[in-house]
């Protein structure tokens, strides 16, 4: 009877350490999709709004800041979306944390490149 109940411990022992491992796993994968997400975001607002305050800081006073003040409501869910995405294709293809620090960089850059250039040339053309 005592050695039934000893391998019954060690059994639920080694079950426990597995799943507070995938419950660790999961915990990291929500904390990263969530700072992505949330830098997705500030790309969304920061790309518009920085483009048309330099714009208004060099001299060009057009009227297209006004005109994208809407802009955000549509930029934010979707810069949002797509950093959340990208990261989690990564995240489930386990790609190393470097390369995927690397890809995730490239693409909010590239979105607040392509949202700041927006807006500064939309300020300067009007």
């Amino acid at each position: 009877m005592h050695g039934a109940v000893t391998s019954l411990k060690a059994e639920v022992k080694f079950n426990f350490e597995a799943m507070r491992g995938f419950a660790l796993k999961a915990l990291y994968a929500v904390f990263a999709e969530s700072v992505w997400i949330l830098v997705g975001a500030m790309v969304g607002f920061f790309g518009l709004y920085l483009g048309v305050y330099v714009a208004h800081v060099l001299g060009f006073r057009g009227s297209a800041g006004q005109a994208l003040s809407f802009f955000p409501m549509l930029t934010v869910p979707a810069f949002s979306m797509v950093s959340g995405v990208s990261a989690a294709i990564q995240l489930l293809l386990a790609v190393p944390f470097e390369m995927r620090l690397k890809v995730m960089l490239g693409v909010n850059g590239a979105g607040f490149a392509v949202l700041f250039a927006y807006a500064f040339f939309s300020c300067m053309v009007t």
